[in-house]
């Protein structure tokens, strides 16, 4: 009788502050419009999906609030 293999579960890792913001401002700010989060060097730059207007935040929360009031 063989022994039951062992396999190796993939590693829980907590989203990052991006991702969790992505699914956070599809609900709080965008009014039914997706709004994109990006890395842009040590800033992080939201816009609209479909939209080449962007703005730049310290962070997820701050970029998100901007582009709400922005546009």
């Amino acid at each position: 009788m063989q022994p039951e293999p062992v396999y190796d579960a993939p590693r829980y890792r907590p989203p990052t502050a991006v991702e969790k913001m992505r699914r956070h401002n599809r609900v709080i700010f965008s009014e039914g419009r997706r709004i994109i989060i990006q890395k842009a060097g040590g800033m992080i730059k939201a816009r609209y999906e479909g939209s080449s207007n962007f703005v730049f935040g310290d962070n997820p929360m701050h970029a998100a609030k901007r582009l709400h009031f922005w546009e």
